[in-house]
């Protein structure tokens, strides 16, 4: 704890204004019970003190039509996560309400490294289609080398809507 609050803090704008919630189940023996996106959904909607609520969950995905077909770190997070860490997309935009509602058009944001070695930084990758799990998604986004998500060891290199 000491480590990761003092000597080490998070490498965002307010990280003293960044909360964490979990969920246990002691009665069943879980003690870190991940939320579902219903349950974001509902703190989102009910929330009365906090700037705003988001849900994350690693994933892996894979990418193919580029070179060779690829699979990569991704995380899944819904529209709040990454405004709320205060780091805004060095291209494009974060992912809104509609991004994260169904039937809406699948969407995409790259990690740096992983624009830089993939579309050799090319910022028109900014409306491109990429194949993600065999569906097209539009790269709406490029977050700045600078940016570190909260998932260690390895970075994601793509962020996709929950």
């Amino acid at each position: 704890m000491v480590d990761a609050v003092i000597l080490k803090p998070l490498p965002y704008p307010h990280p003293d204004e960044l909360v964490s919630a979990s969920h246990t189940a002691t009665g069943i023996g879980i003690k870190d019970l991940g939320a579902s996106p219903s349950t974001n959904f509902i703190y989102r909607d009910q929330n009365q003190t906090l700037q705003d609520i988001g849900l994350y969950q690693s994933d892996s995905v894979n990418v193919t039509g580029l070179a060779q077909p690829e699979q990569v770190r991704a995380v899944d997070v819904t529209d709040g996560t990454l405004p709320i860490l205060g780091v805004p997309p060095m291209l494009g935009r974060f992912f809104t309400r509609a991004d994260d509602s169904p039937g809406s058009p699948l969407t995409a944001i790259l990690e740096y490294g992983y624009w830089t070695s993939k579309f050799g930084g090319d910022p028109r990758v900014v409306g491109r289609n990429i194949t993600v799990d065999g569906q097209p998604r539009q790269v709406i986004g490029v977050m700045p080398h600078r940016f570190r998500f909260l998932i260690e060891p390895q970075e994601p290199q793509i962020f996709l809507p929950l």
